[in-house]
């Protein structure tokens, strides 16, 4: 199969999990009763993504986007989120995507992630190692040794 074709299906299927798991949440919790705590909770749990998120992307400046890519004169990023897992910006996706699960209270948005967000992330960063392994060699096994893949301390 074409890498590039590889890149461009693991990016629609991303895609297709997450904003289409979001939209299994919200419908989810249009059928019950708002839980304000949930919905606290919830909130809580989306702005830690979304700040994860954004110091992600300050950290690797001008490497950051959203295609799989490496430039020939970029740098291997391993400071700010970086020095904690090799990818902070899936773990922010995660995070955000819980926040949803937690304030809709959505076991079916629970059951998208599992089944569908979970695999097509682990997908992704698959092909990521590889592209940044190829690219740094040594370098970027020495730190993927180091560095936990999306949970720190655990994977």
């Amino acid at each position: 199969m074409d890498k590039a074709v590889r890149q461009g299906d693991s990016a629609i299927a991303l895609r297709l999990a997450f904003y289409g798991g979001l939209v299994v949440c919200v419908l989810d919790g249009l059928g019950r009763r708002p839980s304000i705590a949930a919905m606290a909770v919830g909130a809580c749990v989306l702005v830690t993504a979304v700040v994860l998120r954004v110091w992600s992307q300050l950290a690797l400046g001008q490497a950051w986007s959203t295609r799989l890519r490496v430039e020939p004169q970029q740098p291997l990023i391993t400071a700010g989120p970086y020095r904690l897992v090799r990818h902070p910006a899936y773990l922010a996706l995660i995070i955000f995507y819980l926040g949803a699960v937690i304030a809709f209270r959505s076991i079916s948005g629970l059951m998208v992630f599992a089944l569908g967000l979970a695999p097509a992330i682990c997908h992704r960063t698959a092909l990521e190692e590889t592209a940044l392994a190829s690219h740094f060699g040594e370098q970027y096994l020495r730190y993927a040794a180091a560095t936990k893949r999306i949970l720190p301390l655990l994977f």
